[in-house]
């Protein structure tokens, strides 16, 4: 009995979740995410020339500091730059569906030359209609009004704000004028804050020294080349801080190694005047024998000293009247 009255609200919660289910699937895009691992290995000064590292909490902090500059690195306008250059992500396209709209990365039946002027509105929709005879028809909005004009491939247009040109590629057939399509022009400031948003670097292990590169984005294939091309402008822009560094290195040497040039001419003329002055090239030896002559002279002058003290006590001894003369001429100490 109670399985028979609950039977209608088991249905319902059955065929309300499948219903949500499919909403979701139908009505949402999926998100893909493509990662990859990077290991930063790389010789310490210390471990180059044979010394002991650091041990222990204090080298795994080392560790991560080291990597923590690393994601720095990648995150950094300078990657940003590279990868712009690399990729085309200036201008998105996009097929429009009943519900949804679909970017059409590397796969658009057509490419934008844009060239931007006064006044260009970036982030501003483009809709494009295909027409027969390779004609096409483009529609945009400025200042609330809706504009638009039929133009051909290859043809200049003035819209928004930019010099634009439309070009057919290989995916360009006779199915494109079944389908809606737009574009939209990106500023670098809005490339900026996408790939901010999309890209994720974190630490996976300090202790192998491993980093982690991941993106997330609608279009799959966008996904993949972007983590690729990141992998591969950071080897580049790695290898040129390298070069860089080593470069500078070799320069403090080169001026060391100046330095050095100068002070070794220095001290070579400092020498020849020496010997000019002395007349001898071997300073420990003459050295030596000035030692001998000084303690030579030091005994020498230690007798010396005994005579003048015994002159000393004779002459106290002459004054004091102390000494006796004989008649017979012999001097004699009084006692």
């Amino acid at each position: 009995m109670v399985t028979r009255k609950s039977l209608p609200w088991m249905v319902l919660l059955v065929a309300v979740g499948v219903t949500a289910a499919w909403l979701f699937l139908r009505y949402t895009q999926p998100l893909y995410k493509s990662s990859s691992t990077l290991k930063i290995d790389e010789k310490t000064e210390a471990g180059v020339l044979g010394l002991g590292g650091l041990g222990g909490a204090a080298e795994q902090q080392q560790n991560v500091n080291k990597l923590s500059g690393e994601i720095e690195l990648i995150k950094s306008d300078l990657i940003y730059r590279r990868l712009k250059d690399s990729l085309d992500l200036a201008v998105n396209y996009y097929v429009e569906g009943t519900v949804l709209e679909s970017e059409l990365y590397r796969s658009s039946p057509f490419r934008v030359e844009h060239e931007p002027q006064a006044g260009a509105a970036y982030g501003e929709k483009f809709s494009v209609q295909f027409l027969p005879d390779n004609r096409f028809r483009v529609t945009y909005t400025v200042n609330g009004q809706e504009e638009s004009g039929e133009y051909g491939f290859g043809q200049p247009i003035r819209a928004a704000g930019f010099q634009l040109k439309l070009f057919p590629t290989e995916y360009f057939n006779a199915s494109v004028l079944e389908s809606n399509y737009h574009f939209v022009i990106n500023d670098d400031a809005t490339l900026n804050e996408y790939l901010d948003k999309n890209l994720l670097v974190e630490i996976i292990n300090p202790d192998a020294n491993t980093i982690g590169v991941s993106f997330t984005d609608h279009n799959p294939r966008k996904a993949q080349d972007i983590v690729k091309k990141i992998d591969s402008v950071y080897l580049v822009e790695k290898v040129l801080r390298k070069q860089e560094q080593a470069a500078r290195t070799l320069k403090f040497l080169d001026e060391q190694l100046g330095e050095n040039r100068d002070n070794l001419r220095g001290s070579e003329e400092n020498l020849q005047a020496f010997v000019k002055r002395n007349g001898t090239y071997d300073v420990k030896g003459d050295l030596a024998q000035i030692t001998g002559l000084l303690t030579q002279q030091e005994e020498e002058r230690e007798k010396l000293q005994e005579q003048a003290d015994m002159l000393a006590d004779l002459s106290r001894l002459i004054e004091q009247e102390r000494l006796t003369t004989r008649e017979d001429g012999d001097v004699l100490q009084s006692v």
